[in-house]
């Protein structure tokens, strides 16, 4: 309404009301936090579940925006076994205080080649979302051999074995021996 001075006061404003409350919203902020690879439609569902709401995914989408969360890919890491985890851990303690000068370092590594397609929605600033996968079907293997003085890697096919091994080191680290240290 419009008051004697000019000013506005009181009355309803224009527009559709807010499909969420303030306290929703946080119900929202929550629940997103809690899920944050779920699809609008399903944190739609549990909105309904926690508020007993009904709301689109469409408001969903508009709303995760405004609490300021942003869609990222998920960084892909492969999952280790507790045994693996106590080896590696194990190892490390074992030879903390080694000579590294003396040391050959050689591993095999698999780059991923493909993207699993997985979103996780996440406000700037936080961390993000990590998933384990067990197995990758597309990828490139890399040997690498480190040392003091000397460095070497290859490309290799198939599964790392004692034979691909043994023809790694004849190609790649046996020329270089004598550069090497006992």
């Amino acid at each position: 309404m419009l008051s004697g001075s000019g000013e506005i006061t009181g009355g309803q404003s224009s527009g559709r009301p807010c499909a969420l409350s303030s306290a929703e919203k946080r119900k929202l902020d929550r629940i997103i936090k809690s899920k944050p690879t779920a699809t609008a439609t399903s944190l739609a569902n549990e909105t309904l579940e926690k508020t007993g709401k009904r709301v689109s995914s469409r408001t969903i989408q508009r709303h995760r925006r405004e609490l300021g969360y942003r869609p990222y890919h998920q960084k892909i890491t492969k999952s280790l076994t507790s045994t693996q985890e106590e080896t590696k851990t194990s190892f490390a303690q074992a030879h903390v205080n080694d000579d590294i000068k003396r040391w050959l370092f050689s591993d095999e590594k698999i780059f991923t080649m493909s993207d699993v397609g997985t979103i996780a929605w996440c406000k700037p600033g936080e961390p993000r979302p990590v998933h384990a996968v067990d197995n990758i079907k597309a990828h490139a293997q890399l040997w690498v051999v480190i040392g003091w003085n000397f460095k070497a890697f290859s490309r290799y096919d198939g599964f790392m074995n004692s034979n691909i091994y043994h023809d790694l080191l004849s190609t790649y680290v046996q020329p270089h021996t004598s550069k090497l240290r006992r």
